[in-house]
């Protein structure tokens, strides 16, 4: 997700799945679905520098 992404497109994105798509899903449809997505966040998160890398920023 991070790899072709311009900044603010990686932002808008996150802030719309973090704040409106999860808690809908968790709390309204009682779907597990967005367990890979908060796995992959986490990931990418906690290996941000290999992250930039692979984007040729870092």
């Amino acid at each position: 997700m991070l790899k072709n992404l311009p900044l603010i497109n990686i932002l808008s994105i996150l802030f719309f799945q973090s704040f409106l798509v999860i808690p809908y899903r968790f709390l309204i449809l009682r779907d597990r679905r967005s367990l890979p997505y908060l796995k992959g966040l986490w990931w990418n998160i906690s290996n941000i520098k290999q992250t930039f890398k692979v984007r040729g920023k870092l």
